[in-house]
Formats: structure tokens, sequence, C-alpha cells
């Protein structure tokens, strides 16, 4: 029983180390602090990291999930419910991982029944337009942005095998069209937020979304 036990904890260890190792740097620290119970300092670790902006998706979820339960915790419930909601708009499904006081807990909560009625953002894949046997525009639609947190759509895209290419247009509600050209069109797009910030993604490089005529 102890020879299992002991590898039942390497193997808990391994994977929290390897979950560290793949976060954001700012996300790391901030958690470390958190555990040291500085709560301060972690806030600013926070607020400069979404300042700086330039985040991928994932990351920008979690710097305003530890956001909300760092003002939370430092009795600030406004600024708390800001971020929650914020992290809600942008991840209907996002939970707490753990049950916090009725500091952090109270906000949240009060953020998710907002979220729910009001809906988070609405950010989706519409049909390409094609001509003469060519994809000619990619097109994405913003449909819901309740907290204005839109501020620019990147989208990806290449022919084939070709060389990537970005563009880039101002977010607005409705649709957006992208001018392309090509017969197998590969692409993904990023909704941006202030500073550069990732809020939704369609689809990755990796793995994208294709369009033919």
């Amino acid at each position: 029983m102890r020879r299992w036990a002991f590898v039942l904890w390497v193997w808990v260890a391994a994977a929290t180390a390897e979950a560290a190792e793949t976060e954001a740097p700012a996300v790391s620290e901030a958690r470390s602090l958190m555990a040291a119970v500085k709560y301060k300092e972690a806030a600013k670790v926070l607020a400069l990291a979404l300042a700086k902006g330039e985040t991928d998706a994932e990351t920008t979820q979690r710097l305003f999930e530890l956001s909300g339960i760092v003002a939370g915790t430092l009795n600030r419930p406004e600024q708390a419910r800001d971020f929650f909601l914020r992290l809600l708009s942008v991840n209907p499904e996002a939970r707490l991982t753990k049950r916090y006081p009725p500091r952090v807990m109270t906000p949240f909560f009060e953020a998710k029944a907002s979220a729910e009625k009001n809906l988070g953002l609405g950010f989706n894949v519409m049909p390409a337009r094609v001509k003469e046997g060519r994809v000619t525009h990619l097109m994405v639609e913003l449909q819901r942005d309740p907290l204005a947190m839109a501020r620019t759509v990147r989208l990806y895209w290449r022919d084939g095998a070709d060389e990537w290419q970005g563009l880039e247009r101002p977010a607005s509600l409705g649709v957006l069209a992208f001018e392309v050209s090509g017969t197998e069109v590969q692409w993904h797009a990023v909704l941006v937020g202030e500073n550069g910030v990732a809020l939704v993604t369609l689809a990755s490089r990796d793995m994208p979304l294709i369009a033919r005529p």
C-alpha cells in the first residue's frame, strides 16, 4: 500500500509540475504569491499582465479568474464581480476550482447570474463567399458583446501549403468579411480585447477551419 501511495504522490507531483510549466509566467507567479498569502502583490502582477496584454485566450481566462479571486479576497467585491463577469463572458462554463470564502464566492455567483441573463460574447463562423471557383471572403460574426470587450478581429489564413497571412479589422457587431483568394483556404480567427488580449478563438493553426468553393 505504501508503495502505491508513493507512486501516486510522484504522479500527482509530476502532473502539477507539468501544469505549472505550461502556464504563462504571470499566472504562475500570481499563484505562488496567493499561496504565500501575498494577495496585494498578486494583484499587481495580474494587473501588469493584463496591461501588457498579447495573451492567448487560455491565459486571458486565467488572468480574469485569478484577478477576481484576489479582488474578492481583498474585500473588493465590485472589482471581483467585474473580473468574474469578464471571465464568464468569454467562457460561460467557467467554474472556480475550489470553494473560497463568501467574499469570493458571492461576487462569482452574482456575476454568473448576470452572465446567464445577458449571455456572453457571441463570436461565430459564417459561410465563406465563393466566386468563379475560388473562396473570396472568409466570414465571422460578432453576435454579442455585452461588456464591450472586443476591439479587433485577427484572422490568419493560407491557401493550401502557402505561407500564413494575417488580416485584422476593428470589431463591430454583425458580420465581418475578410478578403482572401484560394481553392482550399485554411484559417483561424481570434477575437481580441483591450491591450491585445485574446478573448475567443475560432480554431487554431494546428487545427484550422477549411473553406472550399
